[in-house]
């Protein structure tokens, strides 16, 4: 029988990643759902290739524009409701590629309905752990995360007694700009900010991969998942982006992870298992031709972002919620060329002065909270630094 797969952000990278390996497995899947934006001309590609039941779109405009076009391919839902009713229907697998904290509620919705869950997003984790993992523990769901670290870790830290672990490692690639100096990324554009030297991702996250944002909130989701103190999980700076985790255990001895930088691997194991999944690409050009693998110790200083994140999380983590939705906004204007990158570091440590800990009781505080957040932070960029 095929397994059923829900796919939300089904025309970014990871969507689009999970949908290439569905392709190269006819036969094992069927797309019952997709869900995006605004994209509606990828969707309706999409549509007419795997032929889902349901759709979801959830700016209104681009929901209409699809009907026009493809109007009874599939029945179509619109706006944020729809994308939780969607979260509805049930599915073997569900794949959430949505970025921030709006896949929040639909993890809430999707512990009912699948039975499975490939996550390919950090940001629930780090600003809602304390909630979110009690409640897959509850509702007994296959949990697999999507992100090369976490898949790392997870095929690392399985069959190891936890007492014998002395210290996590996961690799950053550095991003775009590790060879610069601090002052010399101060005026980094946002055209040399997006060109990664390894990784094929959306915006966002290649701008959290430049100012390390991205790896500091692998940290806080490695500790959640892995049940592992923050103090245990070290970072190190790996520039060929094939070593993506290391254990360091107490008898002296270590065991690594080493994949090709595509998110079709951990996402293909999330799919298959226990099946394995075929016509991904191998190691072994790494092994038939010489090659060097670097390893570099990620010094305080480097990255003043990640610094910043690694204190607060350190001292409480709700204290990452103010960064999270602060980082969100910065970065959303850095794109669109309002606010220079010398300025994403002073935003987040104004925001977090701004805020003080909140202890958050439960998760409708996190979200209502996020939104003030935004707010502020676009009026002290309108204000101090557009």
């Amino acid at each position: 029988m095929k397994k059923k797969v829900v796919i939300f952000g089904s025309t970014g990278s990871i969507g689009t990643s999970a949908l290439d390996i569905i392709r190269r497995h006819p036969g094992l899947f069927e797309v019952c759902g997709l869900a995006v934006r605004d994209s509606y001309a990828a969707l309706q590609k999409q549509v007419g290739r795997f032929h889902p039941e349901y759709a979801a779109i959830y700016d209104s405009a681009s929901a209409e524009a699809f009907e026009k076009k493809a109007a009874g391919r599939c029945k179509l839902f619109s706006g944020r409701e729809g994308v939780l009713r969607l979260a509805d229907v049930p599915s073997d697998i569900a794949v959430v590629g949505i970025n921030g904290v709006e896949a929040i509620p639909l993890l809430y919705r999707l512990v009912k309905s699948t039975k499975r869950i490939v996550l390919a997003n950090k940001e629930c984790l780090v600003v809602a752990g304390k909630f979110i993992m009690p409640l897959l523990r509850k509702h007994s769901v296959e949990f697999f995360p999507a992100d090369s670290e976490m898949f790392a870790l997870s095929l690392l830290l399985g069959p190891l007694p936890g007492g014998s672990i002395d210290t996590v490692y996961i690799t950053a690639s550095g991003g775009a700009l590790r060879d610069r100096t601090v002052k010399e990324r101060q005026t980094a554009t946002v055209q040399e900010v997006l060109k990664h030297p390894t990784w094929n991702m959306g915006k966002k996250i290649t701008v959290d991969s430049a100012t390390l944002v991205n790896k500091a909130f692998e940290i806080v989701e490695a500790s959640w998942l892995f049940d592992l103190p923050i103090e245990k999980i070290k970072v190190l700076l790996h520039k060929e982006s094939l070593i993506h985790a290391m254990v360091a255990m107490k008898n002296a001895t270590a065991h690594s992870c080493l994949f090709q930088p595509d998110m079709r691997i951990p996402l293909g194991y999330g799919l298959c298992y226990p099946q394995i999944s075929g016509s991904i690409p191998s190691l072994e050009p790494l092994w038939t031709r010489p090659r060097s693998l670097s390893v570099q110790e990620l010094k305080k200083g480097m990255f003043p972002c990640f610094d910043l994140i690694m204190r607060s999380a350190y001292a409480d983590r709700d204290a990452l919620v103010v960064i999270n939705a602060a980082n969100d906004v910065v970065v959303e204007s850095f794109l669109k060329g309002n606010v220079d990158f010398k300025y994403l570091y002073l935003v987040l440590k104004k925001a977090l002065a701004a805020f003080p800990r909140a202890g958050y009781k439960k998760v409708e505080d996190v979200l209502a909270q996020d939104r003030i957040i935004r707010e502020y932070t676009r009026e002290v960029i309108k204000k101090h630094y557009a």
